[in-house]
């Protein structure tokens, strides 16, 4: 029977120390003398499962689950782990409140580690402080040149418009001068044909001519484009006048040999074809002499008011100087041009006149495909012009 006993009471030990779920015995089947150890193993029993419960609550960092027996000695180190436990979080708690004078000393290692994440966290926190101070400086000194800024654009006669960076949002407008019709019609040009930061000129629908510089900038912290405009209507009305005045022969209205060099340069550079004429007014110094200078100026006007109505308005008429005049005849081959020229000539020989009129001519055929340049052609010209002069006096 001891036997017996010893072996239900060592199978018991060993389920509760390797079952999850150990099995349970009737200590009132067991012979009176292994009655009390049979209840000393289910207090065991009772114990390691209580210990078992605490320690998976505490792996699991549920402390509040940790509700260990006051008599059960086994928990006594988890009791100790499991205060420390508690007292670590109301420390953590403290540092996330900004409390970083609290210390650990009471779990090896770890203490270190929490110890030194404390003195880096305070030390991260004083360093954003400072970082914060400066930007709260840096954001008031921004906004006292912001506010200046604003003062002198309201003071100047230049608009200011600021939009967003990915459409033609208007974030702000000075209204000084320009409406906002104007500003809808700035703003669209833009968006369809710059898109950039860049300097640019425009004229609206009023034909008012505008300077603008576009730069990329952050207002109230998005990316954006400020577009400071400044009129320059009467600057441009200034500048097409003095144009004219530098291009334009004072005489005959028609170009002069700075507009001519202009555009035959430009003509040249876009490698097109056409057939320049050199002209020479004959007689100009004999018609000077014997009746005037003013009937000389009208013999010129005359000339070019007889070019005018015989050419395209496409063609270019220009004064060279004196008696010098060049066409250049955008279409057209050089015989078709030649004829039109004797033409003229004919036309201008009959008018009613107290002196004789005529001209003599060069021509030359411009290829674009041929690099040539200005001098080389009116050299050419210029050569047959006096070849047909010569022709003339030979035959008079």
């Amino acid at each position: 029977m001891a036997n017996e006993n010893c072996e239900i009471l060592f199978d018991y030990l060993r389920s509760i120390l390797y079952d999850s779920t150990p099995t349970q015995i009737d200590v009132h089947s067991l012979d009176e003398d292994f009655q009390k150890l049979g209840m000393g193993l289910q207090f065991l029993d009772h114990a390691i499962n209580e210990l078992k419960q605490c320690s998976t609550a505490l792996a699991k960092g549920n402390l509040s689950e940790f509700n260990p027996s006051r008599d059960n000695f086994l928990c006594d180190n988890l009791k100790n782990i499991h205060a420390n436990l508690e007292h670590l979080t109301w420390q953590a708690k403290q540092v996330a409140k900004g409390d970083y004078s609290q210390h650990v000393s009471y779990m090896g290692d770890f203490s270190n580690s929490f110890n030194q994440m404390t003195e880096q966290l305070k030390e991260r926190e004083e360093h954003l402080k400072s970082e914060a101070e400066l930007e709260k400086k840096h954001a008031e000194t921004v906004n006292k040149y912001n506010q200046l800024l604003l003062e002198l654009i309201r003071q100047s006669n230049d608009d200011v418009l600021i939009t967003n960076i990915d459409q033609s949002t208007i974030l702000y407008s000075s209204h000084n001068k320009v409406r906002v019709e104007q500003e809808n019609e700035i703003l669209y040009y833009f968006y369809k044909n710059i898109n950039n930061p860049c300097e640019w000129n425009m004229k609206d629908k009023d034909n008012r001519y505008y300077h603008i510089v576009t730069i990329n900038m952050e207002w109230q912290d998005k990316p954006s484009f400020a577009h400071f405009i400044h009129d320059i209507t009467q600057e441009k009305k200034e500048w097409d006048r003095l144009h004219q005045q530098a291009h334009i022969d004072a005489l005959t209205q028609v170009g002069n040999r700075y507009y001519f060099q202009d555009e035959m340069q430009q003509f040249l550079n876009c490698k097109t074809t056409a057939t320049l004429c050199y002209c020479d007014l004959d007689h100009l110094k004999y018609v000077n002499d014997n009746y005037g200078h003013d009937k000389g100026d009208t013999y010129i006007c005359d000339f070019v008011e007889i070019l005018k109505s015989n050419i395209r308005e496409d063609d270019i008429i220009a004064r060279l100087g004196g008696d010098e005049f060049c066409i250049l005849f955008i279409n057209g081959s050089i015989d078709s041009i030649n004829q039109k020229m004797e033409f003229i000539n004919e036309e201008f020989s009959k008018q009613v006149v107290d002196y004789p009129q005529s001209f003599s001519y060069g021509t030359i055929y411009i290829n674009g495909n041929e690099d040539t340049s200005l001098l080389n052609i009116l050299q050419i010209a210029d050569q047959r012009m006096y070849a047909l002069k010569r022709k003339r006096k030979m035959t008079t």
